[in-house]
């Protein structure tokens, strides 16, 4: 694959402009961090990997609520909505992609092929746990960043407009 760090470097702006979300490119892993408005990046993940995890990551910042976020909370109702927050982020991510035109064939087919891979982890972990305590922390988790999202969007859309 060619250079990826123009794009890369895209999506960077991208967050701490538009979003006014941080990036750091030093961490042990791949998060997005709502308390510190950060995005957390592996370190030593390749650039094509980078670029598609961090797109995923923006995703979480950008999307909206769960549509089963009113609904009461059980077990079920929690491993809904992690699932759809989940799959929903790897969308985000690819329409942000294609907005800053680095959507090329090429990074479509790896952004894919961990989408699946993650989304599919994530449902052999959310299907299998058996941690009434942990789902229900994590779908509150998630749920309270996508809240934060939408609450930032119409910020940022209100000073647009």
């Amino acid at each position: 694959m060619s250079n990826l760090k123009p794009s890369i470097n895209k999506v960077v702006k991208y967050c701490t402009g538009q979003l006014g979300v941080d990036v750091n490119l030093r961490s042990n892993s791949f998060n997005y961090d709502s308390d510190t408005q950060t995005i957390n990046c592996r370190w030593n993940a390749s650039e094509q990997d980078l670029l598609c995890s961090m797109l995923h990551e923006v995703g979480h910042v950008i999307q909206a609520p769960s549509t089963f976020a009113l609904i009461r909370a059980s077990k079920k109702r929690n491993k809904a909505l992690i699932a759809e927050l989940e799959y929903t982020a790897w969308q985000e991510g690819w329409n942000v992609a294609v907005e800053l035109s680095i959507n090329t064939e090429e990074l479509y087919i790896r952004y894919k092929q961990l989408w699946m891979m993650h989304w599919s982890s994530y449902l052999e972990y959310l299907y299998s746990s058996d941690k009434p305590d942990d789902l229900k922390h994590m779908a509150w988790s998630y749920n309270e960043y996508a809240l934060r999202a939408s609450k930032n969007l119409g910020v940022l859309l209100t000073n647009l407009g």
